[in-house]
């Protein structure tokens, strides 16, 4: 992959961006933690609370995504290039639906419909239907490109997300049933993400500085609003979602320099997690099942936890075993199982 620029810190002497690494880390960080503390009973405050705070995490994925993609393919044949994108993830994405499915199916309802439409459609297991994302951005993504190149495609497309998500995410029961049933999976959600992205590879969004990363709590306080007034909405398709991630991403893309680059450990942590985001994310579904399943002999011992503290034990704990995991693969040269971080 052609190196973008390194937007990194002075202690940093690596080729890879190391914001976007940054970023990467944290945001995986968040995802396992939605995944871990969705199967624990809820608390009826702060769980949902830090779990919106969270949902920046799946739109920066995507906006780096398509910022790093935009790079590969400047110097790749397109055609050759998305092929072989879109291979590099059929791979893990049915490797990973298969065990999932193995694990979790329900074989006294099982029919051929239930298969495809609960197993292989984007809910099979946690985080499955970011494969589906990403599949229809790879196929779209010269058409994204196009729109990026015109300064009125590109804003017109991010700016009409807004009210397009104030209304999925506002105003739910008014949208047609089809439409609910997709959920999260349409492609078009996602546009402007993959616009900001290549925008963003191309030097065309003005630098955000680090002062704006705050913006991120709007997120748990839309949430909260909406809970507050009984409005149940998928948590990605909200226009502050869309805002705060969009800028937060931005903000670790620009040449901001983050002084937390400068501490030693943090930055090893970074250096170490970074090319395995992938494999964290396959894999702390697994994890978390384990953990959580009742043959598990040290289930008992979470019993009597608070649903908030242990949720973050749970992160301690799934984090760890899903990288030293995703390194085991890598060593027994079984990277096809992971995909690319």
């Amino acid at each position: 992959m052609p190196t973008p620029p390194t937007g990194s810190t002075s202690t940093q002497k690596s080729s890879r961006h190391w914001n976007a690494d940054l970023l990467k880390v944290i945001s995986i960080i968040g995802v396992v933690y939605v995944h871990v503390s969705s199967r624990l009973s809820a608390d009826p405050s702060l769980i949902p609370d830090i779990q919106s705070f969270c949902r920046f995490c799946v739109p920066a994925f995507i906006i780096l995504f398509a910022y790093f993609t935009e790079f590969s393919s400047r110097s790749s044949e397109g055609l050759r290039y998305h092929t072989s994108r879109i291979r590099s993830l059929l791979i893990p994405f049915f490797f990973w639906s298969v065990l999932y499915f193995l694990i979790e199916a329900n074989w006294s309802k099982l029919t051929p419909s239930t298969l495809l439409t609960t197993h292989f459609s984007g809910f099979g297991w946690a985080g499955q239907y970011f494969f589906i994302i990403l599949f229809q951005m790879i196929l779209l993504f010269p058409l994204l490109q196009k729109l990026a190149g015109n300064r009125w495609t590109a804003y017109g497309t991010i700016l009409a997300t807004v009210p397009l998500f104030i209304w999925l995410g506002y105003f739910p029961e008014t949208s047609p049933p089809a439409l609910q049933s997709l959920s999260l999976r349409p492609a078009p959600y996602w546009f402007a993400y993959g616009i900001i992205g290549i925008l963003a590879a191309r030097g065309k969004i003005p630098v955000i500085p680090a002062w704006t990363l705050p913006l991120v709590l709007l997120l748990p306080l839309e949430n909260h609003l909406l809970s507050d007034a009984g409005i149940r909405s998928d948590p990605y398709l909200r226009p502050a979602v869309f805002l705060g991630s969009g800028i937060v991403t931005l903000a670790f893309l620009s040449k901001t320099q983050f002084s937390i680059g400068n501490i030693p450990w943090v930055s090893k942590t970074v250096k170490i997690i970074a090319p395995h985001t992938m494999g964290i994310f396959v894999l702390n579904p697994l994890f978390t099942i384990a953990i959580r399943s009742p043959r598990n002999p040290f289930a008992p011992a979470f019993a009597g936890f608070p649903p908030l503290p242990l949720s973050f034990i749970l992160v301690l704990i799934v984090l760890p075993a899903c990288l030293a995991t995703s390194q085991l693969i890598k060593r027994l040269h079984c990277g096809w199982m992971r995909g690319k971080s």
